[in-house]
């Protein structure tokens, strides 16, 4: 008991520490990167210490698959947390840091009561982490992407612009496999955001065709794999919509019930969006100015 009782007090100092510190976007971030080399090494020590003396080989075992669940479970929250502190609200922080103390207290009370019970939900809690992880990765690459490319490059608003024609390097083969015998007018290099059958913050390049002319077509790859998602223009109304990080190009139903598609372009491209949007109104027979109006607003994810 008595050592029992040591680990109870230490784990109590250093959760009241976390989280004076986790009130503090900054102290929030060091924190959690600095726990990240800590966490792994105090799961396997923890994991071994529990299980009393054991052969060398079973200690390595559950050395190995103690770090890596507290490695997981502690890169969950992190990513969670550093895509959150990008939020300008705060009340989404002030809900996480609420949320893990209620967790912290109730996961100890029934880890006491029914360890049972508590392996399952962590059990659950490391797939649903699993299963997340990728979108929240490439939402926390997006915004980064955006950021950078505001910081470094200045949209230039007033400075002619050309649309690209040639196709990025690495999306030809997935441009050729979909369309073949055509060629494009333009593709411009974006990322995506919401729309019916196109996951969100793919880096890749929206496409016209010469042949075409009233569809577009997104282009990326998805975890390595080539994705491709052809969208026809026939019926639907576009426009710019310039955000903080970025220039989206909102492709919305005239209708305004039906599939809704958002691309973001850093903010240095917004003379190309501008030409995107002229091109794709003059295919579609559509007048009016460029900017985004209220029935063409869209949801995107940065």
């Amino acid at each position: 008991m008595g050592h029992y009782d040591c680990r109870r007090s230490l784990f109590s100092r250093v959760s009241g520490r976390q989280n004076s510190v986790g009130r503090f976007d900054l102290g929030r971030s060091s924190w959690d990167a600095v726990h990240t080399v800590i966490r792994p090494i105090g799961g396997a020590l923890l994991a071994t210490q529990v299980l009393g003396h054991t052969s060398p080989t079973f200690t390595v075992i559950v050395a190995v698959l103690g770090g890596g669940t507290s490695l997981v479970s502690h890169t969950a929250k992190t990513a969670t947390r550093l895509a959150s502190n990008t939020s300008p609200e705060p009340f989404s922080n002030i809900a996480l840091s609420f949320g893990e103390d209620v967790a912290v207290v109730g996961g100890l009370a029934l880890i006491y009561h029914n360890p049972i019970i508590a392996l399952s939900i962590f059990a659950i809690a490391i797939a649903a982490f699993f299963y997340f992880a990728p979108k929240i990765l490439r939402s926390i690459k997006a915004k980064l992407w955006l950021a950078w490319k505001k910081l470094n490059v200045p949209a230039y608003f007033d400075v002619p612009a050309e649309l690209p024609i040639a196709l990025p390097k690495k999306l030809v083969d997935v441009f050729s496999a979909q369309q073949v015998g055509q060629t494009t007018a333009w593709a411009v290099p974006c990322l995506s955001g919401r729309g019916r059958g196109v996951p969100a913050n793919l880096f890749g390049a929206l496409v016209a065709m010469n042949e075409e002319p009233r569809k577009v077509l997104f282009i990326a790859r998805k975890n390595g794999r080539p994705f491709a998602q052809s969208i026809d223009l026939e019926g639907m109304r576009v426009a710019r919509e310039p955000k903080f990080l970025s220039e989206n190009l909102n492709i919305v139903p005239a209708s305004g019930k039906g599939a809704r598609y958002v691309f973001i372009f850093p903010r240095a491209d917004a003379a190309k969006v501008e030409l995107i949007v002229e091109y794709l109104r003059k295919h579609l027979g559509q007048d009016g100015p460029v900017g985004v109006d209220s029935d063409l607003k869209a949801t995107a994810t940065v």
